[in-house]
């Protein structure tokens, strides 16, 4: 499972070096759920009040909540934004409705003021969500039928907005989850 994720990341970075021409104040995640949707949101603003403009090409989807004001237990539909090139935030849903992800950490990446590079923060905020998803769920997510994903900041975000957190989601592959899955401990959630 770790192992067959690493390999679409590698293919997925290479496709977003590929369409990401603009250096926006953003996260970016790394392609899970579906690799080649994954790839349109590479782009994405972690708060709304960024000092950057999206280019007039970008498509934008603006959520109702920016990612400066998400917290660990907010449940998200975030798969419509998936279509997006910019996201400034996120729709946040009753967890008791069907949703497509739950945040389950925040993860601070890295005090440093410079930027690490694409391939460093990817793997940080992997290590700091995977690190994070058993004490949140209550199982490992290799024995789970859940997974993780996340959003990280991009090198504006980093440098001009002091942005160093990753924001990991969880989600049930396939299908909305109707519930929160904190402290689950299941290999299996409702789902819808």
């Amino acid at each position: 499972m770790r192992g067959a994720r690493l390999g679409w990341r590698a293919i997925a970075v290479a496709l977003v070096l590929a369409v990401a021409t603009s250096a926006l104040t953003a996260c970016v995640p790394p392609p899970v759920l579906d690799e080649f949707r994954r790839v349109a949101q590479h782009l994405l603003n972690k708060d709304q009040s960024t000092t950057a403009t999206p280019a007039p090409t970008d498509r934008v989807y603006r959520g109702n909540t920016g990612f400066g004001d998400l917290k660990v237990g907010d449940c998200v539909n975030d798969l419509a934004a998936l279509d997006y090139t910019v996201i400034l935030g996120l729709d946040v849903v009753s967890c008791a409705s069907p949703h497509d992800s739950e945040i389950y950490a925040l993860p601070a990446l890295a005090p440093s003021p410079t930027y690490p590079g694409d391939d460093a923060i990817q793997s940080l905020a992997d290590d700091a969500c995977h690190s994070a998803f058993k004490p949140y769920v209550g199982i490992d997510v290799e024995r789970s039928d859940l997974d993780y994903d996340f959003y990280t900041p991009t090198e504006n975000g980093w440098t001009q907005d002091g942005d160093r957190t990753a924001t990991c989601v969880v989600f049930h592959d396939n299908a909305q989850t109707t519930g929160s899955v904190k402290g689950t401990a299941e290999t299996s959630v409702t789902s819808s």
